[in-house]
């Protein structure tokens, strides 16, 4: 169980979008959150190897403790454009409804072979 840090993919000023990226997730894997309430329209894309019973989740806080307390901080699982969990056991791509503060992925199930990867993308806002 570990925290995979996430990485910035693309110079977000040209397209006036930022592409976030958390790869190499495993059963229990958690991605580092971001602070990302100052963009909009975001999509997720989920995909890799889920291995058995594999699954990763979307997920949202506008916990303050996420920055003194991340161990008690809580998290809630977003929901894609028709209201549905964004919580994948296979590849899928969706637009994102809710706008916190903080956004993560949480691999909470899968196997040894559990090897995921979340990008997110999402716009500035004017």
């Amino acid at each position: 169980m570990a925290e995979q840090p996430y990485d910035i993919l693309d110079d977000f000023i040209k397209n006036r979008s930022r592409y976030i990226s958390w790869s190499g997730l495993a059963n229990g894997d958690t991605g580092q959150p971001i602070p990302i309430a100052g963009h909009s329209d975001k999509t997720v894309h989920i995909y890799g190897t889920f291995g058995a019973g594999g699954t990763v989740a979307l997920e949202g806080s506008n916990d303050p403790r996420v920055l003194s307390d991340p161990g008690n901080a809580v998290w809630t699982t977003m929901n894609d454009a028709q209201a549905l969990s964004l919580s994948a056991t296979s590849e899928r791509i969706d637009m994102v409804i809710e706008n916190p503060r903080f956004i993560r992925p949480n691999a909470s199930a899968g196997d040894g072979t559990t090897d995921l990867t979340v990008i997110l993308c999402a716009r500035i806002i004017n």
